[in-house]
């Protein structure tokens, strides 16, 4: 009984650091994707740079989550809503061609898969 109440607070930290907003988990020393290569990096700053002239506190607000997403796959799911904010504020084709710039930084799926690509427009 001593060990299963050491092992589950010796994994509490992790597991409370999840649960916090972005922000907080980075400063709890939660664990970050690391690429040597700088691809992290590289997609973090197209995603800033793909709102660079929306001019709304939801684009910034956007970008800080960009900034400090840990992942790829964290910036995956921050695409609709820069697609979204691209749309209102300039149009929808624009939106669709800095979502192409954006999509470069994830992996494709297989053409056995049977999914197309991700431009309804083409």
């Amino acid at each position: 009984m001593a060990g299963l109440l050491a092992l589950t607070a010796a994994r509490r930290p992790a597991i409370m650091s999840l649960s916090l907003p972005l922000g907080i988990r980075r400063l709890a020393g939660a664990p970050c994707e690391s690429h040597g290569d700088g691809r992290l990096e590289a997609a973090r700053q197209d995603f800033v740079d793909a709102l660079a002239d929306v001019g709304r506190d939801a684009a910034r607000r956007m970008q800080l989550k960009a900034r400090l997403a840990m992942s790829i796959p964290e910036l995956w799911h921050l695409r609709p809503g820069v697609f979204e904010l691209v749309a209102q504020c300039h149009s929808e084709r624009e939106a669709w061609q800095r979502l192409e710039c954006l999509n470069r930084h994830f992996p494709t799926r297989s053409p056995r898969s049977g999914f197309g690509g991700l431009d309804p427009m083409a």
